[in-house]
């Protein structure tokens, strides 16, 4: 894979390659240095591997000419895509400065984020606490709602999309394989994470898709942090529904309970519902799951302190906020108070709310069983490749894809 890169040393413009932080299915992200400004930054060269190859003098050309319409759509699809992204700037969402062509493709210019995976984290800790997982969450869903209320939808999201900066604070990568949902039938081959793709994005049932879509991927990676193993994928799930109208996923509120607030799993619950419909429909909505009576909306700081920012190797300071100050989610406790009791408990101790969940808790199954086992695209009607993928082309799943391990 690495001899169709291009090699240390080569200039696009001002923009010097120095190593390949990633490949994946749609493109090549270098590390490159800035010589005009004197930085580092993150390059994503448009580069589908399963339909065209560079040459000996660096060019990018279609495999054939049967894949000529195919690379030139996805060319301008790269492109006007980009520009797009670039225009969102904010703290958790990897920043995008440029898009140009040369070579006869297309490279995306991104910040160069430097810190841990969140994968990579959770293969040392297994597992995170829900005020660990609260800091890092809360700001991306921050960002992501931003980002849907453009019309896109991100589409990759997973633990090896989230990047836990040095200083502590999150952010979300790997926007270079975005795509237009809704409004025909083309489409390049599609990249599935097992585990944290929905069952509607497989077959590339693009009408079936939105903010619901990106709820899901942040369900299952949030799912994965709390029972230490991705969800089951959602062909196994559908497998299990149809066979026997019974879902085999454990539920979070099963795998999680006694550690984390029932408020907390129930909401990954929810996000992790079968049919897109299940689902909360937006970020609001779902932030709704999280926030308990009378307590404060997740992602706004409160007064206090919050908990270390969660590192590979262990706590560093805590994350700051654009304007410096600490961020910090909203904490609250679990139970219901009778109605006799509540006026006196309220009374006694300032803070405590009670936490509901009004959404539909999936089936049950038996524990044992769950051990055992990026692409940013325009919703309907609007004006990345992570290791372990699996590619998917006319709704049937085929062998896993090369490891991408991309850094931005």
């Amino acid at each position: 894979m690495q001899l169709n890169s291009l090699p240390t040393g080569y200039r696009l413009h001002w923009y010097e390659i120095d190593q390949i932080l990633g490949q994946g299915g749609f493109g090549i992200t270098y590390l490159a240095r800035d010589t005009n400004l004197e930085q580092v930054v993150a390059i994503k060269e448009y580069l589908p591997a399963e339909f065209a190859v560079r040459g000996a003098d660096f060019q990018v050309a279609p495999l054939s000419a049967k894949h000529d319409d195919q690379y030139r759509w996805g060319l301008k699809r790269f492109i006007s895509e980009a520009r797009t992204l670039a225009r969102f700037d904010h703290p958790n969402i990897v920043r995008v400065y440029s898009v140009f062509e040369l070579n006869n493709t297309a490279y995306m210019v991104m910040r160069y984020e430097e810190g841990d995976k969140l994968g990579e984290i959770l293969s040392h800790r297994k597992s995170l606490t829900e005020r660990e997982l609260s800091a890092i969450f809360f700001p991306i869903l921050d960002g992501l709602e931003e980002v849907h209320k453009t019309g896109f939808i991100h589409r990759d999201i997973q633990p090896n999309n989230i990047y836990i900066r040095d200083d502590g604070s999150p952010v979300l990568l790997d926007f270079g394989s975005v795509g237009q949902t809704g409004g025909g039938s083309r489409t390049l081959t599609i990249l599935v994470a097992p585990g944290y793709t929905p069952f509607e994005q497989y077959y590339d049932n693009r009408d079936q898709q939105g903010p619901w879509t990106d709820i899901y991927s942040l369900g299952a990676t949030l799912y994965r942090a709390v029972a230490g193993v991705a969800p089951l994928d959602a062909i196994a799930r559908s497998r299990g529904i149809l066979g026997s109208t019974h879902d085999i996923l454990v539920p979070a509120v099963e795998v999680g309970r006694g550690r984390y607030s029932h408020n907390f799993l129930a909401a990954i619950d929810h996000a992790l519902m079968f049919n897109e419909k299940d689902r909360p429909q937006s970020i609001a909505e779902w932030r709704q799951d999280f926030d308990a009576e009378g307590g404060e909306a997740p992602g706004r700081a409160p007064a206090s302190g919050g908990p270390p920012p969660v590192r590979a190797g262990g706590a560093t300071p805590r994350p700051q906020s654009p304007g410096g100050t600490t961020q910090r989610p909203g904490t609250s406790s679990r139970g219901r108070w009778l109605a006799v009791g509540a006026l006196v408990a309220v009374a006694l101790i300032s803070g405590v709310g009670t936490w509901l969940y009004l959404g539909r808790e999936p089936a049950r199954s038996d524990l044992a069983d769950a051990v055992s086992v990026q692409t940013f695209r325009p919703m309907p009607g609007a004006a990345s490749e992570p290791a372990g993928e699996t590619r998917v082309d006319s709704g049937k799943q085929t062998a896993p894809a090369a490891d991408a391990g991309e850094k931005n």
